[in-house]
């Protein structure tokens, strides 16, 4: 199957450098900044590391997001400002509200499925059909006309859409399960690419829907395994620290003394919170998750 060419332009950008000198680059490095200060003039851009946090306050790692930018081109600075505009209710909180610098994991999320994608196999003959992400996303729906991706075709948004699914499920990783320290969010990261690529890997999705519901559904059912995971320890923990049952009525040694022990010591419960069918079904979270994605209104026809 022949890579779709909205899809190999994508992939393109990726070898896009980031430039300010660029009249488009920094036209879009302005639209970024607006989106994430809205209320805040843009800062000049500087290497200068004692100069005033501008940039690395709305999420990347030095005063100039060019140099965040220099892994992924062109093409991670689109699929950022690309979740900003269509999943502001999503994206806003994690700007707002996050301890990580959203602008630099979204880099990482964008190298992640470029890698998922094999296309840098093609030349030596690699399959890009081996990738499960590629045949999702060959496999998408057509929104403007609800068929299938014919020869050479794609979804006109697939790429930036899989990136917003993959964000969405990294930052439900972080709040559901939260690491010890932001020393330790590198893990998080790893652990929410492996569980997107899990998800693929059936190659039964066919809608950007029923990925991202799958996406939450996934983050919620591994925190509730985690959260369970960690009160059966505690509570085996608890009964290794008890003093031993009291068997036909006869009283456990009490170091001397003529006490009795209780007739049921049992630990303090600890409930773990699992999500209801409303919250992990794939099927119910569809609609909740589409709502929350702003649709522009077409244009007007010509008259």
């Amino acid at each position: 199957r022949d890579v779709p060419a909205n899809l190999a332009a994508m992939v393109a950008l990726a070898q896009t450098k980031v430039e300010w000198a660029n009249p488009e680059h920094s036209a879009e490095l302005q639209r970024l900044w607006a989106l994430c200060k809205p209320d805040v003039p843009m800062p000049a851009p500087t290497r200068d590391v004692h100069a005033t946090p501008g940039w690395k306050d709305a999420g990347f790692q030095s005063n100039d997001p060019c140099t965040d930018f220099r892994a992924m081109g062109m093409l991670s600075l689109h699929c950022i400002i690309y979740y900003l505009e269509h999943y502001p209710s999503d994206a806003r909180p994690i700007v707002a509200d996050r301890d990580y610098p959203y602008g630099a994991v979204g880099v990482n999320i964008v190298a992640a499925l470029v890698s998922m994608l094999k296309l840098s196999n093609i030349p030596e003959g690699g399959n890009p059909e081996d990738s499960p992400l590629f045949e999702f996303l060959c496999r998408l729906e057509s929104p403007s006309s609800n068929e299938g991706c014919g020869e050479g075709e794609g979804h006109p948004h697939a790429f930036e859409e899989a990136f917003c699914a993959a964000y969405l499920l990294l930052d439900s990783c972080y709040v559901n399960d939260p690491p010890e320290s932001i020393l330790f969010f590198n893990q998080t990261l790893k652990r929410a690419i492996s569980l997107f690529s899990s998800l693929l890997e059936p190659r039964t999705l066919a809608t950007i829907p029923h990925l991202r519901a799958a996406a939450l559904s996934a983050t919620l059912s591994e925190a509730s395994f985690t959260r369970l995971n960690s009160a059966d320890k505690s509570q085996d923990a608890t009964k290794r620290s008890l003093p031993p049952k009291v068997a036909n009525g006869s009283k456990p040694p009490q170091n001397g003394t003529n006490s009795t022990a209780p007739k049921d010591v049992r630990p303090d419960a600890t409930t773990a919170a699992v999500p209801n069918g409303s919250n992990s079904g794939v099927v119910g979270a569809i609609h909740a998750l589409e709502a929350r994605k702003v649709r522009r209104p077409e244009p007007p026809s010509p008259t």
